[in-house]
């Protein structure tokens, strides 16, 4: 059993040391305790099946990051997972039934017009201004990492609200509401590369 303990605690040292294979070789380990964790979440609220996908891959960070911040002088990690990893994966099932719930958009509402506003990129007396910005909008939308791109499509183009473009997209709407921030952040960087 002692052997046990110090193999995974070595896994994890190797980890925190930036040994990538260490940490998954941690995450197949614990795969089926983070498996009946979410199967138990599941079976109290059947809806979460559709986003089990999600919810895996933020267990997957959750893990990364208790490998992280774990201190192999205060005990076995076997011993600090237990008492850490359930309750961070029925805090993440609750966080995602919370977003099921909602009835709520989880982003503030926003436009292209208000990208334009907050650059100051419009030129009222320019009157190809609104062309030329409708290119540029474009252009940075073309630039955008896939997943950001297909949020911006769907939320603004497919005229979908924030809920139906995650179930579009097969995820939960908080994580849609992370793809549309992010994909809008990066337009703004973008657009203020263009127009200063």
């Amino acid at each position: 059993m002692e052997a046990h303990y110090q193999y995974i605690n070595d896994l994890v040292t190797k980890s925190q040391n930036g040994d990538t294979n260490a940490l998954s070789d941690i995450a197949e380990f614990y795969s089926p305790l983070i498996s009946a964790s979410i199967q138990r979440c599941i079976l109290r609220e059947p809806r979460l099946l559709r986003f089990k996908e999600d919810v895996e891959a933020e267990v997957f960070l959750i893990l990364k990051k208790l490998v992280e911040n774990y201190d192999p002088n205060l005990s076995y990690f076997s011993y600090y997972i237990s008492t850490r990893l359930d309750y961070a994966i029925i805090n993440q099932c609750r966080q995602t039934i919370l977003g099921l719930k909602s009835n709520s958009r989880f982003c503030e509402e926003v436009s292209f017009s208000d990208i334009s506003e907050d650059l100051d990129i419009v030129n009222h007396d320019d009157p190809f201004g609104k062309i030329h910005v409708a290119q540029a909008i474009q252009g940075a939308i073309d630039k955008l990492n896939p997943r950001q791109k297909e949020a911006i499509e769907a939320y603004f183009f497919d005229n979908l609200t924030q809920q139906e473009a995650a179930k579009k997209l097969g995820i939960t709407q908080a994580s849609f509401c992370k793809r549309l921030q992010r994909g809008l952040n990066s337009m703004r960087e973008l657009l203020s590369e263009d127009f200063i």
